[in-house]
């Protein structure tokens, strides 16, 4: 680990060099962030029957279910919808009629949402999940939802199975690409054969995160998801008895507040004022939802490890944090920048 220091356009004067060596794979494998003991959930009482399959997987699948104010639970406990930063909201329902609703903390259960299918909706300090608990083959294999999103906002797949949800945005003056010399290069998109940019730069307000599933003895079940019309999302869970049954599975959405740019052999991240806060601070909400970035993601452990190294001087001043990462070599540079995306 190595300081840099150098000035350039938009402010940047403080710079961090990590080597990381996760691979994406074993990084994205993590999802979800789990609780240990999940000593939190097993205060309420009593867990619906739902609940308890979640905790009880041997998968260690317990995900902390905790109030948050910019995510609210639907009173039929068919999704949710969480307000954005920037103003508007977004919102993820599943699209059949909720079964009888019982309501626990940060937690809705939907029991019967489906033919041998429960669904348990939970807010955490992140963003929230709605959780399938699939009890038989005689359950469906698909499970569709519809996204609500802001005029202007489209859900992009990435090729790790994830979905960025935001707005594609042109190059601007926040923008300083730089080499791991930290030389200011020209900012050059990736293109196609025929010429075309194929990795816009995204303004990301949400994220979900790429399927999974897991069977009652811990067995993955493969599971991934469908985009279609009208944002319109399907997770397939392929089930069958082959595996044990009860299955979980659940699309997990986290709160953006990232501006994502990819260049040939590097991704440059920015945090919005109130993301960068949360770095600062070390929340560990902003690691849940940088985890799901591809390229991003496998710098997960070493970005929250630096959280104690970083003065929030810098935020007072009005500047905000980038994250550049270099693919080949897996290096990442942490930097601070002021102006466009910091806002």
């Amino acid at each position: 680990m190595k300081w840099q220091s150098k000035r350039g356009a938009g402010g940047v004067a403080l710079l961090l060099t990590i080597a990381v060596f996760a691979s994406p794979q074993t990084v994205m494998a993590a999802e979800p962030a789990s609780t240990g003991d999940s000593a939190g959930v097993q205060d309420w009482v009593p867990l619906s029957a739902a609940e308890q399959v979640i905790e009880q997987n041997p998968a260690n699948i317990g995900m902390e279910a905790a109030p948050d104010p910019k995510v609210t639970i639907n009173a039929d406990g068919s999704g949710f919808q969480g307000a954005l930063d920037g103003g508007g909201t977004v919102s993820i329902s599943k699209l059949v009629q909720a079964g009888t609703k019982t309501t626990n903390g940060a937690s809705v259960t939907s029991e019967n949402s489906g033919t041998a299918v429960d669904t348990v909706t939970q807010t955490n300090s992140g963003g929230a999940r709605i959780v399938e608990v699939i009890h038989s083959q005689e359950a469906s294999s698909r499970f569709l939802y519809l996204a609500s999103v802001p005029a202007g906002t489209v859900l992009r797949k990435q090729d790790d199975g994830s979905i960025l949800i935001g707005k594609e945005v042109p190059l601007d003056g926040s923008e300083i690409c730089e080499n791991e010399a930290a030389e200011v290069v020209p900012c050059t998109l990736p293109e196609d054969e025929t010429g075309a940019p194929t990795s816009p730069t995204m303004e990301v307000t949400g994220i979900i995160g790429s399927a999974w599933a897991v069977d009652a003895a811990g067995t993955p079940v493969p599971a991934h998801y469908e985009l279609g019309a009208r944002n319109s999302i399907t997770m397939v869970v392929e089930h069958s008895d082959e595996f044990q049954y009860p299955i979980v599975a659940d699309p997990t959405y986290t709160r953006g507040g990232f501006k994502i740019a990819y260049y040939a052999g590097v991704a440059q991240v920015y945090m919005n004022k109130i993301r960068s806060g949360d770095f600062n601070n070390g929340y560990t909400a902003v690691c849940v939802g940088i985890v799901f970035v591809p390229v991003v993601g496998p710098a997960l452990a070493a970005i929250c490890g630096l959280a104690a190294v970083l003065n929030d001087a810098i935020l007072r001043r009005g500047y905000c944090f980038k994250l550049t990462a270099f693919v080949a070599s897996r290096n990442w540079r942490v930097a601070q920048y002021r102006g466009g995306f910091c806002r």
